[in-house]
C-alpha cells in the first residue's frame, strides 16, 4: 500500500502501488493536489502529478535511448550525439585532426547551429573530427544518419564511416562510405572506397549541391551501400564498397579557395544492424 505523508504531498510505495494510483488519482483535486511526488522503493522511480497526469521526473540522463524509454535489443549499438552546449566533447568522444592548416572548431553562437569547423585561410586547408581511430561499427550492415550543413559554396564536406588515414586526398586508396557535398562540384555524393590498391570514388545524385541543412543516411551491406537525403533513397551503390574494415564516423571539411571555408554538423548517429 503507498502511505500519505501528511503535509508534504508525498507518496512512497512498490511499482504496483503507483499502477493503483494511476486508476484513483487521475485528478489534481481531492485527496492527491497538484504537485504530488510518489516514489517507486522498488524502482527508485519518481513521479509528479502535473494536472491530472503522472510524469516521470528523474529519468536518467547519461543515454538518449532511456529518456526515449528505448529498451530494445538496438539500443547497445547505437550512439548519437547531439552537437550543442558550450563545447565539443574532445575528453572521450570526438577527436580534432588539423590535415593541412589549423582550424577552428566550435559550437556555433547561433540557434540550432550545431558545430561549426572552419579551415585555415590556405587553399586546401581541412580539418576533421572522428572518433580518433577508435572504430565500432561494421563495415557492411550499419547505418550513419546527420545533419550537416555546407556554410560556404565554395568548400567541400563530407560525414559518416571511414577507416582510418585522415588524409587530405579522398581519391586516394581508402576504406570509406561518406556523404559529400560540393565533392564534384555540382551535386551531392555518396563515396565509396576498399583501399588497398582500389581507389575512393562519388557517386553522384541528382539533388544539387547547397547551403541548407541537410539530413543524410548512409546504409551500409555486403552488396551495396546506400545514400538517402532528406528522407528519399537517391543512390544505391553496388560497387567499390569497403571491404572488412572497422569503421569510425567523421565530419570532414575542407576548403576550396583562400580563406576560412565553414561546415556545420548539429547531429550524428550511428549504429550497427547485426
Amino acid at each position: 500500500m503507498a502511505i500519505t505523508y501528511k503535509g508534504g504531498n508525498r507518496l512512497v510505495g512498490l511499482s504496483t502501488d503507483f499502477e493503483k494510483l494511476n486508476d484513483i488519482a487521475t485528478t489534481a483535486d481531492g485527496t492527491l493536489q497538484n504537485g504530488t511526488t510518489y516514489i517507486e522503493t522498488d524502482t527508485g522511480k519518481e513521479h509528479i502529478l502535473n494536472y491530472g497526469s503522472w510524469a516521470e521526473i528523474n529519468k536518467p540522463s547519461g543515454g538518449v535511448a532511456e529518456l526515449l524509454d528505448d529498451y530494445s535489443q538496438i539500443r547497445p549499438k547505437r550512439f548519437w550525439y547531439w552537437f550543442s552546449g558550450s563545447a565539443l566533447t574532445t575528453n572521450y568522444v570526438w577527436t580534432i585532426t588539423n590535415v593541412a592548416g589549423t582550424g577552428t572548431v566550435a559550437m556555433s553562437d547561433s540557434i540550432d547551429g550545431g558545430l561549426s569547423i572552419t579551415t585555415a585561410s590556405a587553399n586546401n586547408n581541412n580539418t576533421v573530427i572522428s572518433f580518433g581511430d577508435k572504430r565500432h561499427f561494421n563495415y557492411v550492415d550499419s547505418v550513419c544518419i546527420g545533419v550537416v550543413q555546407k556554410v560556404a559554396t565554395s568548400s567541400k564536406i563530407w560525414c559518416g564511416f571511414r577507416n582510418s588515414g585522415l588524409v587530405d586526398n579522398f581519391d586516394a586508396p581508402n576504406w570509406t562510405s561518406l556523404y559529400g557535398d560540393g565533392v564534384d562540384g555540382t551535386y551531392k555524393s555518396l563515396t565509396t572506397g576498399r583501399g588497398g590498391t582500389d581507389y575512393s570514388t562519388a557517386t553522384t545524385s541528382a539533388v544539387a549541391n547547397d547551403t541548407a541543412w541537410t539530413l543524410f543516411k548512409i546504409e551500409t551491406a555486403s552488396a551495396n551501400n546506400k545514400l538517402s537525403i532528406n528522407g528519399v533513397l537517391r543512390i544505391s551503390k553496388t560497387d567499390d564498397l569497403n571491404n572488412a574494415q572497422k569503421m569510425q564516423p567523421i565530419f570532414h571539411v575542407k576548403a576550396l579557395t583562400t580563406g576560412g571555408k565553414e561546415g556545420r554538423i548539429r547531429y550524428l548517429e550511428a549504429y550497427n544492424t547485426t
